[in-house]
């Protein structure tokens, strides 16, 4: 007994060159999906470091907001890997249900988040410090520049 493995109404087996595109359109989201992720590790972390250095509690939640961005990104590009196994005797439903598991693990890191964020905003109310407004100017600068590149690239 033979499988036949069409993609579409006319696929021809001797030449698939739909499955061919199919895994060429795969593979370019991929490459995109990753150059998204790094791109937001990148400027989380300039995001980070210059809200710390600006005493901005903006620019600090923003870089949670982007790191957030990169871990939905990171477990997009690794369930998707995952989500093509077959199902086992341990996984009887396959693995696709594991994005259900990932959003509760990104559930949870939101949550703590929020409570730092929170807790680093009372202290702010406690005890205002003094914010460096032009850092804070060229970094959203540069978050402009950094997202304009990402929504291109798309």
């Amino acid at each position: 007994m033979t499988q036949n493995h069409n993609h579409s109404e006319n696929s021809n087996p001797d030449t698939n060159t739909s499955v061919d595109h199919l895994h060429e359109e795969v593979g370019k989201k991929n490459t995109a999906l990753s150059l998204a992720f790094w791109m937001n590790v990148l400027f989380s972390i300039i995001e980070l470091i210059g809200g710390l250095l600006t005493n901005s509690t903006a620019i600090i939640a923003d870089a949670f907001h982007d790191s957030m961005d990169a871990i939905a990104i990171g477990i997009a590009i690794l369930l998707e890997k995952f989500s093509n196994k077959k199902r086992t005797s341990s996984f009887s439903y396959g693995y696709k249900r594991f994005s259900m598991l990932s959003a509760l693990g990104l559930s949870v890191f939101l949550l703590i988040g929020v409570t730092g964020m929170v807790i680093s905003a009372y202290k702010s109310f406690l005890e205002p410090k003094e914010v460096n407004s032009l850092g804070m100017l060229g970094l959203a600068i540069l978050g402009v520049m950094v997202n304009g590149i990402r929504f291109f690239e798309n």
